[in-house]
C-alpha cells in the first residue's frame, strides 16, 4: 500500500504513522520528497485497512500496490538507487562499463580483475560460494536466477549484486527475484539484461531494448545490458551505445569487442553528453 501524505505534513505526525503500521505487524516504508513525504506499507492488506488510513486528516491518498514486487517499484520508491563498488558509482545518471568482469574506465589496459579488489566482479552459482567469494561485488547467473537459496545468500553478504535475467525468464520474473535480495536486506542491486533467446540464426540472444526502458519504468534499480552474445564481436559496441541512449546504466563488454577501447569510450563520452548521462 502507497499511502501519500499532504504536503507540509510535521515529522511527528509521519513518526506516528509509521509506528502504527509497523504495529499492525506491517513492514513500514518512509520515502521523503521534495514536496511531499509518501509512506509505504509491506504486509496483509487486512491489517493495514483495519487502521483506516484514508481518513487520517494527514492522509491526501492512499492506493494499493498492483505489482508482484513492491521493494523494487517505483510505486514505493520513486527516486533512483545509486550505490558504489569500490570506488565507482553505479547508477544516478552515470554510465558504467565491466570490462571483462572489471570495472573500470574502457581505455585503461586489461589487468588481472582478482587483483583488484575494488573492482573485480564474481559470478557465483551456489550458496556457500556467495558466502565465502573475496569480491567487491557478485553476479548472480541468469540460469540461477530463480535460486531461493543462493539470492538469500546473495542478500546476506550485503555487498553490491548485479542480477542477470534468464534466457527465457520474463522481466517481472527478474524483478520478483531481485525483490527477494532487497527483502534479505541488500537494496545494492543491479539488473543485467543480455537478451532472451529467440529464432534468429546468426545470434544466439536477442537484445531488446523496449525491454530496457520497461526496467527503468517500474524499478529504481540500475539497468545494465550485456549484449556478448547477440552478434558477435562487430555488434558490440553498437549495441553499448544504442543502450546509454535508451536509458540503460552500464553496460557489460568482454573480450570479444572489436576495435580499441577507446575509440568506443569517445564515442560513449559524446552519447552520454547528448542523452543527459555522465561517462565515464
Amino acid at each position: 500500500m502507497i499511502i501519500v501524505l499532504k504536503p507540509h505534513t510535521p515529522s511527528a505526525t509521519v513518526d506516528r504513522m509509521l509506528a502504527a503500521i509497523a504495529a499492525a505487524g506491517c513492514t513500514p516504508l518512509h520515502l521523503p520528497g521534495s514536496e511531499r513525504v509518501v509512506l509505504g506499507a509491506i504486509g496483509d492488506e487486512r491489517s493495514l485497512a483495519a487502521l483506516h488510513l484514508e481518513v487520517d486528516p494527514a492522509v491526501e491518498a492512499v492506493k494499493p500496490i498492483l505489482a508482484p514486487y513492491t521493494r523494487v517499484g517505483r510505486e514505493v520508491h520513486p527516486h533512483d538507487t545509486v550505490f558504489s563498488v569500490g570506488t565507482h558509482t553505479i547508477g544516478g545518471g552515470r554510465f558504467t562499463l565491466v570490462i571483462d568482469g572489471s570495472l573500470g574506465a574502457p581505455w585503461v589496459p586489461r589487468r588481472d580483475a582478482g587483483s583488484e579488489p575494488d573492482r573485480a566482479l564474481v559470478s557465483v552459482g551456489y550458496p556457500p560460494e556467495a558466502a565465502t567469494v573475496s569480491a567487491a561485488a557478485l553476479i548472480v547467473p541468469g540460469d540461477r536466477m530463480r535460486d531461493a537459496r543462493l539470492l538469500d545468500a546473495v542478500a546476506a553478504r550485503g555487498i553490491p549484486v548485479f542480477l542477470r535475467r534468464g534466457d527465457a525468464a520474463t522481466l517481472d520474473e527478474m524483478l520478483v527475484a531481485a525483490e527477494q535480495i532487497v527483502a534479505g536486506g541488500n537494496g545494492k542491486v543491479a539488473l543485467v539484461d543480455g537478451g532472451i533467446r529467440g529464432f534468429e540464426p546468426t545470434a544466439s540472444r536477442s537484445i531488446d531494448f523496449a525491454a530496457i526502458a520497461y526496467l527503468k519504468e517500474r524499478s529504481h534499480l540500475p539497468v545494465f545490458v550485456d549484449p556478448s552474445e547477440a552478434g558477435g564481436r562487430s555488434r558490440i559496441a553498437p549495441l553499448v551505445k544504442a543502450a546509454l541512449v535508451v536509458g540503460a546504466d552500464g553496460a557489460f563488454i568482454n573480450g570479444l569487442l572489436r576495435g580499441p577501447l577507446a575509440t568506443l569510450a569517445q564515442e560513449l563520452g559524446a552519447l552520454a553528453a547528448v542523452a543527459g548521462k555522465e561517462f565515464p
